[in-house]
């Protein structure tokens, strides 16, 4: 050992020596007599007790000053172009207008710094990934076991899943969910979740409340007015429009269903982003479903207008359509249309048809499912804010 390090120490203290600038040598400092044996010793305890970086500094004095002048620099860059490219997001959102009201710009830009959309492609990636089948039983295992879904009332066995995203969108087995009978006034629950708010809009505050304490404004969040007919601005207003908001966890059924019979004439894309829509977050952001991903189906039924939105969140990318299969959301290189992406429309022109009960569509994922609709003024919910609710019981009636 004494031999491997007395060399070191020479070519150190030689190297100490010699330069144009004059310095005290470091082994003078540290009182070690030049290539003696004792010197070594005494220095090999003194290095010994110093740190990892105590030692580079001390064997490679220039090469550390320039590491710490690099750091430094480094994370200066990355700090400016981080507040250069929150001015150009907030810039981007006036020139454009601002379609979705955004009140805090800044809040949204560092949020989606940490919950964009790419990250939650990447995530739907993994969880479309084909599982070889001796792994897909201990891996959906795994799953149900973290989430704490419901695999008996599953269809199919495990290994019949070939992804966790295939199980995560699941159907259920016959007679799993029991559909009451709406009548011509009651509504049936859309999906299992919990409903997280309801209420009632006024016409001059067409406000949603997402959860306690947050609103978000309906006509950017559905692309029209809920108090007038679509393309009709003269259509008289109706009595009263009400609103519920059910949450989806990620163990819940994630099918969507048809509350009440209707006919959907128009559909609406809005290329958005993927932020958490949970409480923690949605109580601390207002217009948080106005930025993020949707689909919102506007139709009517037997008591007036009928919108039904799918709302994506993070790590929520793909929503389906059971009966348009065209229909794509999250696509890559898709802008936000509060960035100026147009919004898309479909329109059907013998409309889209559907029974109570019968099926909408699909999540990938834990998302929300936000109904807004006219109703008679002795309408009224029959379910509590905060109740767990299933597919296919009555949420409310006259």
């Amino acid at each position: 050992m004494l031999a491997r390090v007395a060399p070191m120490a020479g070519r150190l203290v030689q190297r100490r020596s010699c330069g144009t600038v004059p310095h005290k040598p470091r082994a003078e400092s540290l009182n070690v007599p030049k290539r003696s044996k004792e010197g070594i010793i005494e220095y090999m305890q003194r290095v010994s007790k110093m740190t990892r970086f105590q030692r580079r500094r001390e064997l490679h004095p220039t090469n550390w000053s320039r590491r710490v002048k690099v750091r430094f620099w480094g994370i200066l860059s990355v700090v400016g172009i981080f507040f250069t490219a929150e001015f150009k997001f907030r810039e981007c959102v006036d020139v454009v207008g601002n379609p979705a009201r955004i009140t805090e710009t800044r809040r949204l830009f560092w949020i989606r710094a940490f919950c964009g959309r790419t990250r939650s492609r990447w995530f739907g990636s993994m969880m479309d990934f084909h599982l070889q089948p001796a792994l897909r039983t201990p891996v959906l295992k795994a799953f149900v076991w973290l989430t704490g879904a419901n695999a008996d009332e599953a269809r199919y066995p495990l290994e019949a899943y070939a992804s966790i995203g295939d199980f995560f969108a699941r159907t259920l087995k016959n007679g799993a969910r029991d559909f009451a009978d709406p009548g011509p006034t009651g509504l049936l629950s859309p999906a299992d979740g919990m409903l997280v708010a309801a209420g009632t809009m006024e016409m001059g505050n067409p406000t949603v409340q997402q959860v306690k304490g947050a609103t978000y404004e309906a006509d950017v969040f559905l692309g029209q007015s809920p108090f007038r007919k679509y393309g009709d601005p003269k259509a008289k207003a109706p009595e009263t429009v009400r609103y519920a908001v059910l949450y989806l966890a990620p163990h819940n059924y994630h099918r969507f269903h048809s509350p009440c019979d209707v006919n959907f004439e128009i559909g609406r894309h809005f290329a958005g982003d993927l932020l958490p829509v949970a409480q923690p977050l949605a109580t601390r952001f207002n217009n948080l479903f106005n930025v993020n991903e949707r689909v919102v189906l506007t139709g009517t039924w037997s008591q007036g207008a009928m919108h039904y939105a799918a709302v994506g969140a993070y790590n929520v990318g793909n929503i389906r359509l059971s009966f348009d299969h065209n229909f794509k959301s999250n696509q890559l290189r898709q802008l936000q249309y509060y960035l100026g992406h147009p919004i898309i429309e479909k329109r059907w022109r013998k409309g889209q048809k559907l029974g109570a009960g019968e099926e909408v569509g699909t999540f990938r994922l834990g998302s929300t499912v936000v109904l807004i609709f006219d109703a008679p003024k002795e309408w009224e919910f029959k379910k509590e804010i905060g109740a767990t609710v299933r597919v296919g019981e009555i949420l409310g009636s006259c």
